[in-house]
This record gives structure tokens, sequence and C-alpha cells, in this order.
């Protein structure tokens, strides 16, 4: 701002040489004023900088905003949901879905075994929202206002399993047709028709073996059907089915002459017979006994041998 010019009319000294008493008070009182001025725009701009010296920028920042700053994620006393987790079952556990960032031991470990839902079957999955872990925390008398949550607000639990491979199911069936034959038959000697498994079968965790049932077939036993149990820790956890054709070709010709073996116990019996049909190995066939006529059913056991159980002698003449 310029201010105009002072103009005294006339002279500054009187008659006597000394300077009029108003002009000097003029003068006095426009020079203290202007330190006045000078001095109060910096004294009121240095003491907003100080203040801010003592606020973090971000804080600063939200302080503009109207803002107030929220509390760290990773505090004590948080529990972060993941978005997918995996459960061993049956029931699925807080500590499998969450991490707890929590500084008590006791209390952690505490919050770690609390079971929010019952684990998938696998090969499925479900859901566990943030509702069911705070309704699960309070039927442990544990309170979810003291918690801060983070993370997600749902995970997708998947069962932990172990998977069986389909070939592993065939290899067992197979092996326990060949066991059933005496091995008259090899594992060559199959090919498998169809499976209940052929993806392979999920199943819980824990030690796991495969046992095999080899189901009467019919006399010629062109297919074989084998129940292959998966057993996990001793207990049937899944079962199903395979059937298997024997690809070996006929060693046994239809009215040729064969030994027929009777056993029971320790007693061992040979007699002459005719087979009444073609015959693979391990195959059950019709054949005759050629002393008494009877007709029985019998496995094959090669080109020349079949083999029958005392109780299959009673058949018909």
């Amino acid at each position: 701002m310029r201010c105009a010019p002072l103009t005294l009319r006339g002279s500054l000294v009187d008659a006597d040489g000394k300077r009029p008493a108003v002009v000097v008070a003029i003068l006095v009182a426009f020079l203290s004023v202007m330190p006045l001025l000078v001095v109060a725009v910096p004294v009121s701009a240095n003491a907003g900088a100080a203040d801010a010296e003592w606020l973090p920028e971000s804080e600063l920042a939200l302080e503009a905003e109207g803002e107030s700053p929220e509390p760290p994620v990773h505090a004590d006393m948080t529990i972060e949901l993941l978005p997918s987790a995996s459960s061993g079952g049956p029931q699925i556990l807080l500590g499998e879905i969450a991490v707890l960032h929590v500084e008590d031991d006791a209390l952690r470990e505490e919050l770690r075994s609390v079971e929010v839902g019952s684990a998938p079957l696998p090969g499925s999955s479900r859901k566990i929202n943030l509702g069911q872990v705070q309704v699960r925390m309070r039927a442990r008398k544990i309170d979810p206002a003291k918690f801060i949550f983070a993370g997600a607000s749902e995970v997708a639990v998947e069962a932990a399993a172990n998977r069986i491979a389909a070939s592993d199911i065939e290899a067992v069936a197979i092996d326990a047709v060949c066991a059933s034959t005496g091995h008259a038959l090899l594992p060559s000697d199959f090919r498998v028709a169809r499976s209940d498994a052929p993806q392979g079968l999920l199943v819980p965790l824990g030690d796991v073996r495969l046992e095999a049932q080899v189901a009467q077939t019919a006399a010629d036993m062109a297919f074989v059907r084998v129940r292959i149990r998966a057993m996990v820790d001793g207990v049937e956890a899944r079962s199903v089915l395979v059937w298997l054709e024997i690809t070996a070709p006929p060693v046994v010709a239809q009215l040729g002459d064969i030994t027929l073996v009777v056993e029971a116990g320790d007693v061992r019996i040979s007699v002459p017979a005719v087979a009444l049909q073609d015959g693979r190995p391990g195959q059950r066939i019709r054949v005759r006994n050629a002393v008494t006529g009877i007709v029985v059913q019998a496995r094959v056991l090669d080109s020349q041998t079949v083999r029958a159980l005392a109780g299959d002698m009673e058949g018909s003449p």
C-alpha cells in the first residue's frame, strides 16, 4: 500500500529556530507503529510451522481432512483372516484360516484351537465368514470385541487330502487277481475295462493302505470284478470297483484231455478229466471227471492242469 507524501505547509522552523512540537509528535507516532506491523506477520506463520513439526506426515494429512488415523493392522490382538485355506478336518480350526497377531502365547493357542465349522469332504470346499468366527469365539467365552479383525471377510476352505492315483488302484486290482489264480496269469494278461475312479481317489490325511477283494465271477471269467478299499489309519475311507478283462488266449481246448487236481486241506488227489469248454489261465471252466462222470467247476492252472476244491466235487453227472 502506498501512502500519500506528507506535505507540511509553512516552515519547519519557527522564528526562534526550533521545530514545532506538533510536527515532532506526528513523526514519532508514525515511526512507532511501523515495527508492530512488520513483526505481526512472521509470528503467526512461525507458530503454525512449529506445531506441524510434532505431527507425522500421514497424520498431518488426515488432520487436514478432519479424519483420525486408524490403528495399525498388525497390532497386538489382531486376527487376520486369509482369503483361502485348507483343513485336515474333521473340524476347521481358527488357526488354519487366520494369522493370529497375538503376543500372549496362551491366548494365541486358545484362539488357534477354536473350531469354526465342519471340514468339507475330500475334493470339496466350503466358506467360513467373519460372523461364524465371532459366534464360535463367543461359544468359547472369548469376546470378539477385544480384537481387531483384518484381512478377508470370507475364507474359502478346501479339505487337505491324500490323492491316490488311478494307476495305483488298477495295479492293486490286477495283483489281487493274479494272486487269486496262483499267478497263472501275469499283469500283462489284463486290460482295465472299467473303473469307478478313473481320476483317482481323494482320501483324508493319514496312513493310507489299499485292500482288494476279488468278486466271484461267472464260469467263463472273461471279466473279473475287484473291489478296492482305501483304508486310512485302519478305517475304510472310500471303496471303488474295477473291472478287468482277461486278454490272455485260451490254453485249454474244449474236449481236451486234462488232469483234475482235487484239494482237501493238505490232501491232493489227481484224476483224469475232460474240458467241456476253452479256458484261459486262472479261468474257471466246466470239466468232467473221467472216473466218476461228475461235472465240476475247476480253475485252469496251465494247458494240462485244472484245480478244484473238495467242496466243488458235488457237481452233476
